[in-house]
């Protein structure tokens, strides 16, 4: 039997988002693991689909395009994979996608607007 979906977060972008989408909410629609990101990331051989929700960063690319080559060495089922750019896509990472050779590799590279939640650390808080 075949699961359907692993998201795998980053880090600083899982308790944001976690406070607006709940495990319990995920697993309605499909979602059978949730992982944090982070170099060799094993992940059920028997998940069809691997989304990783990350910002542009290119420290995060390195760990995804290495996770994403050792799953493709392997011999089990085969996995789709998706990458998703909070807030924005960056072309920069795309090119290092590119350059890892991995960007082929991907069913969706898109990007996740969430403007509920700034997401740029150099913001000035409004708080009183």
């Amino acid at each position: 039997m075949f699961l359907n979906q692993a998201i795998v977060w980053d880090e600083w972008l899982a308790g944001p988002i976690g406070l607006v989408a709940k495990y319990s909410l995920l697993q309605e629609y499909d979602v059978s693991e949730m992982h944090r990101l982070q170099e060799n990331l094993i992940i059920s051989s028997n998940v069809k689909h691997v989304i990783f929700i990350i910002r542009p960063k290119i420290a995060l690319i390195d760990i995804i395009a290495d996770n994403v080559l050792k799953a493709s060495k392997s011999t089990d089922f085969k996995k789709e994979f998706h990458i998703f750019f909070v807030p924005r896509k960056s072309e920069l990472c795309d090119k290092h996608l590119s350059n890892k050779r991995v960007f082929g590799s991907f069913a969706t590279i898109d990007e996740f607007r969430c403007d509920i939640y700034p997401f740029d650390n150099d913001l000035m808080s409004l708080e009183f």
